[in-house]
């Protein structure tokens, strides 16, 4: 109660100080947005000509007017661009009767319908255009060409537009795009080697003079451009909070041996590293293979598996395959195999964060932390719990092999994942995507739990405390939330901020709710592989908390109980039988006789919902027997239910 009460309370101040001091956006170097008349203007300040019959005159306006925002946000409400008044315009122009006049309207109608993405108008109107060599014309017709696939034509007519001296800076940026598209690699490079043309490259495509130098197998200049990382403070700070928070977290998990840091360090960095492996990987796909996404269903679903999942499963879990490699000793148990694979996702992960969050910070730093990392950790998790299986379960299997079999696995889950996100059709369903993600967070969960179940270090008195782990991710999860919050205030006020907030608000809460839940629910069993079908999106009762308490037994059908155990009994080690998790060993301090049984151990069988018994406060339990050789087998603690012998049912309250 004491913590929830901190909680709220710091939450609303940080908000209510957001909405008091920065009104007004703290890095305030642009000035309050002014609003651009949404109207069509005839007359410009940067225009270079007043002749109403030339070309130039209404390539500028046509170019100035489409240059403005299609809306602009107010406090009251959206203002929207006024395209009909120029439309109507043009259709003036195309019904006069001289030519040079009609082609104007020809051609402000080509440049109107194109911008409204109405290709078939767009083309008929630039073809009813009589003289199509003058200036301004070849590029107008050329952007069309360009975005209708004849990529060839519009290199034509791009060229055109450079010679005849008409709109060369915009002719020389779609000239770039036209020769990248068709991949004449050696032409393009010769056409940047003019300093003045270098400058249209920055205009255009970043990726463009990545891909010419990958084509010509120039790798000094391929990797100089690769490794060149625009990024900002904020985006450093947000991708630097994300990856400690999981780093922590996987710290936690790790609780019957202390961390091997240094190669947790060394995997994480290797992955940082590794990361950039995939943009050559990414290069031969698109430009070799000719492999990249199109917007189709069945070739985007297969590019999201064959190509993203294969890629960054590959490159992130390659550091993993290394320190395995150099240090076989090196895992001590079970859970190392995924825990280092966890660190490797961070790492990658953290790459990946900073190129996006440079980008746009706004409202994309906790989708990145709850959704995206917490993708990238399962993912590297089903190889690992692959080779977990095939040396503690399935060891008949070559290792390689359910590695490998494994690591297809993460490649489709992967690629499943993102699908849904990146195709224009699949996008609809998006709710595929959550639904996804909460299976995979909760089989995720089955992993670490078993594999910390079969630990050869296993030990019942260093079991994490599930309650604080969830603590713990609540209060995470929360700063990455309101950091997100503030650097949004921070840049664009505390009015943009809030409506993010608002907009995000019941994903943010939801994927709060369900990660600090669902990831802190281990139910830790000695020996006990639990079945992945059995998986629980729920929080788990903490049976462990029993172990080591003192009961005092007693029953009113059976007062022999009292007579038997007049001393409170130590609750020992939790017992499995056929997947029933709920028993516990009960030690006698001496060997007593029960229904012709010598004893000198008994089971308790018990079973409470997600409130902790209380001291002095009675439960129902059942009391089972074993024999003298039977209980031998409870070191075992994995057992088959026909060995159990029902004694009584009875009660039981824990006692000081």
């Amino acid at each position: 109660m004491k913590f929830a009460l901190i909680y709220i309370v710091v939450v609303i101040a940080l908000i209510v100080g957001v909405n008091q001091w920065l009104t007004v956006p703290f890095f305030a170097q642009q000035k309050p947005k002014k609003i651009i008349n949404p109207q069509f203007e005839k007359k410009i300040a940067s225009q270079t000509t007043n002749d109403t019959t030339s070309l130039e005159y209404h390539y500028q306006l046509l170019t100035y007017h489409f240059g403005k925002p299609a809306y602009q946000a107010t406090p009251t409400a959206n203002i929207y661009r006024n395209d009909k008044a120029i439309e109507l315009y043009y259709r003036r122009y195309a019904n006069y009767k001289n030519d040079d006049l009609r082609d104007i309207g020809h051609l402000g109608l080509g440049i109107i319908y194109f911008h409204k993405k109405q290709w078939q108008e767009s083309g008929e109107a630039f073809d009813k255009i009589k003289n199509k060599s003058r200036r301004y014309i070849s590029n107008a017709r050329g952007e069309y060409y360009l975005e209708v696939g004849a990529v060839w034509v519009a290199e034509k007519l791009f060229k055109q537009e450079i010679k005849l001296r008409g709109a060369v800076d915009k002719a020389h940026q779609n000239l770039i795009k036209a020769l990248s598209r068709q991949q004449k690699w050696k032409e393009l490079d010769q056409l940047l080697h003019l300093p003045k043309n270098k400058a249209y490259l920055a205009q255009t495509d970043p990726d463009i003079l990545a891909y010419m130098y990958f084509s010509q197998g120039k790798v000094l200049s391929y990797v100089q451009v690769r490794l060149r990382l625009k990024t900002n403070t904020i985006a450093i700070i947000a991708s630097w909070l994300i990856t400690m928070v999981w780093l922590v977290y996987l710290m936690r998990i790790k609780c019957f041996a202390k961390p091997a840091y240094t190669l947790w360090l060394g995997c994480f960095v290797g992955a940082v590293l590794s990361t950039f492996l995939a943009f050559p990987l990414y290069d031969y796909y698109h430009l070799k293979l000719g492999f990249y996404p199109t917007g189709g269903v069945f070739n985007d679903f297969l590019y999201c598996i064959a190509a993203i999942g294969l890629i960054e499963e590959s490159v992130k879990f390659l550091p993993v395959i290394i320190i395995l490699w150099l240090f076989p000793k090196s895992i001590k148990e079970p859970i190392d195999y995924i825990l280092l694979a966890s660190v490797a996702a961070l790492g990658f992960a953290a790459t990946e964060n900073l190129l996006y969050l440079a980008k746009d910070t706004a409202n994309i730093i906790h989708h990145r932390a709850f959704f995206s990392v917490v993708s990238h950790l399962f993912d590297s998790s089903v190889i690992a719990y692959g080779l977990v299986l095939a040396r503690y379960r399935l060891s008949k299997r070559p290792m390689w092999l359910q590695g490998l079999l494994y690591w297809g696995l993460a490649a489709c889950a992967h690629g499943f994942f993102d699908f849904w996100l990146i195709n224009p059709i699949a996008r609809f369903f998006f709710l595929f995507t959550f639904g996804f993600m909460v299976l995979s967070m909760a089989l995720w969960m089955s992993f670490m739990n078993n594999a910390l179940n079969i630990s050869p270090v296993f030990d019942d008195q260093k079991v994490f405390n599930s309650d604080h782990l969830k603590r713990f991710l609540v209060v995470s999860l929360t700063i990455i939330l309101l950091f997100d919050y503030v650097s949004t205030a921070l840049l664009k006020g505390a009015e943009v901020a809030n409506t993010e907030l608002n907009d995000t608000l019941v994903f943010a809460l939801f994927f709060m709710g369900f990660l600090s839940t669902s990831l802190a629910n281990f139910d830790l069993v000695r020996g006990h592989w639990q079945p992945l079908y059995k998986t629980s999106f729920f929080k788990k009762p903490n049976y462990n908390y029993l172990i080591g308490k003192k009961i005092q037994l007693s029953s009113r059908q059976s007062p022999e109980v009292e007579e038997f155990f007049p001393q409170p009994l130590t609750i020992g080690t939790r017992l499995v039988f056929d997947d029933e998790t709920t028993y516990f060993r009960l030690d006698l301090p001496a060997p007593v006789t029960i229904t012709s049984h010598t004893v000198e151990t008994l089971v308790l069988f018990v079973k409470y919902k997600n409130e902790r018994p209380k001291y002095n406060e009675n439960m129902g339990v059942r009391l089972f027997l074993m024999d003298l050789l039977e209980s031998e087998n409870l070191n075992n603690t994995i057992l088959r239910k026909d060995k159990l012998n029902f004694w009584i049912a009875a009660s039981a309250c824990l006692v000081e």
